[in-house]
């Protein structure tokens, strides 16, 4: 068996992206659920693409930080379909919990459909690698990550109902869910990649023509953050404008009755 070993900076940019990615989330949740008129589907897109991004972004990020003894490349087509698969399934959790009212069932099934989708994502990456023989899993392992994926998507979900149910954002309760969530995303890379067992003499066929991986870790890294900043910015400017608008309408409201 061939054995990997991490880069130290890497793996600490992977989970502050987790971090980071968790916290864009729940603010995307709350403007999704106190949206009025059209504004959901804008939410609900727009939070796709952020929560999708970014949770393929810290996964990658960690695939990057995984250095093996040989020249490592990903197959442009297979990377672009394991970047797809979370933000269709964050946007199908988004749909299911747009409403004021959730149900438990919905809010499982949400978390489950989420789950599987960064699953997806994670094993799609790896197969990216098209290494040769194939990457053999270890099926505890394996079914631990898949646990740990729908456990994370159900408590990310959960949080961002209860913040908007307050009737505040919470900015400490906030930080704190998202550090919790972003370890919670990230042990569930971490064992999957635990799973992994490349055979001794295995070679990257994606090496050759495909992505190089250096290249990649910088453009992906500097990319997610700058989405996952406007997508954050444009959650913040819109409540602001938002109370703003209600504070100038409860106004109008007073100066009526006057």
């Amino acid at each position: 068996m061939v054995n990997g070993h991490y880069e130290p900076l890497l793996v600490f940019v992977s989970i502050l992206v987790a971090i980071l990615a968790s916290y864009t989330a729940l603010s995307l949740a709350m403007r999704v659920r106190q949206a009025q008129g059209r504004g959901p589907y804008f939410w609900i897109a727009g939070g796709a693409l952020a929560m999708g991004s970014g949770i393929w972004a810290m996964h990658f990020i960690g695939m990057l930080a995984f250095r093996l003894p040989m020249p490592i490349g990903y197959d442009p087509l297979i990377t672009f379909a394991s970047w797809l698969l979370p933000v269709v399934a964050s946007g199908l959790a988004l749909w299911h919990v747009r409403h004021g009212t959730v149900r438990r069932s919905q809010l499982a099934w949400s978390a489950v459909l989420m789950g599987l989708g960064i699953n997806a994502m994670h094993y799609t990456g790896m197969a990216g690698m098209r290494m040769d023989p194939a990457i053999e899993y270890t099926p505890w392992l394996f079914a631990l990550s898949v646990a740990i994926a729908i456990g994370a998507s159900a408590l990310a979900l959960q949080l961002g109902l209860r913040l908007h149910e307050d009737g505040r954002s919470r900015r400490a309760v906030q930080v704190a869910a998202s550090v919790i969530m972003g370890g919670a995303i990230a042990g569930m890379h971490y064992t999957g990649m635990a799973a992994a067992h490349f055979e001794a003499g295995s070679t990257c066929r994606a090496a050759l023509g495909g992505v190089d991986q250096d290249h990649l870790a910088a453009l992906v890294t500097v990319a997610t953050v700058a989405l996952l900043s406007i997508a954050l910015l444009a959650t913040i400017f819109d409540a602001r404008l938002e109370a703003r608008n209600r504070t100038i309408a409860e106004s109008l409201v007073a100066a009526a009755e006057r």
